[in-house]
């Protein structure tokens, strides 16, 4: 009978995805069949061909070479035109407790400061050229500039410190002028005891 007339025809499902499946594997066997086919026949060329090879002779006279684009320097930024200034910081602190300086790198143009932070010590430097020159050092930072940086510092020890800015531009050290903080002993309230 028809479907027409009343009864349905069974009929098999089949989910999509074994549809594509199939598909997919359908066409991974063609390609293949199709490359094993064409690498046998290019096999056959070969072997027909070889005799031929045999009897080319190497060029003898050289080809000379076009000239190559030399690949030109990449304009390295001068430090020299970069400078930096502190722009806040106190003059003394306490022992132990936090303060913060902050400090502004100038450049003519876009950089980027590979690394800037405040180094200080006990000693003044008259001219620096290595940051292992001042023996401690903030929290390190990096960064484009033109920037303005803050640091926080806490001195456990009372005494002078000078410190400095310093950053690292293209390999290059640059330092802000050098300054000078009092770190005063902590005070203590003592209560008499009974």
């Amino acid at each position: 009978m028809l479907p027409s007339q009343g009864r349905e025809a069974s009929s098999i499902l089949v989910p999509r995805s074994m549809i594509f499946k199939a598909l997919f594997l359908l066409i991974i066997i063609a390609a293949l069949g199709f490359v094993g086919y064409r690498f046998g026949v290019f096999n056959e060329v070969l072997q027909r061909l070889a005799p031929q090879i045999d009897k080319i002779k190497p060029l003898t006279t050289p080809i000379p070479l076009l000239p190559t684009n030399t690949p030109q320097p990449i304009e390295k930024i001068s430090s020299s035109s970069a400078t930096i200034n502190i722009l806040n910081a106190p003059t003394t602190a306490s022992a132990s407790a936090a303060f913060t300086i902050s400090w502004y790198i100038r450049n003519d143009k876009i950089a980027t400061a590979s690394s800037t932070a405040i180094r200080y010590g006990k000693l003044s430097k008259d001219k620096v050229s290595l940051a292992s020159e001042y023996p401690e050092k903030s929290a390190i930072y990096k960064g484009p500039i033109p920037a303005t940086f803050s640091a926080q510092l806490t001195i456990v020890l009372p005494g002078i410190y000078y410190y400095r800015a310093h950053a690292l531009i293209n390999d290059i050290n640059v330092w802000s002028p050098e300054q000078v903080i009092e770190v005063k002993s902590a005070t203590t309230s003592a209560t008499p005891t009974p």
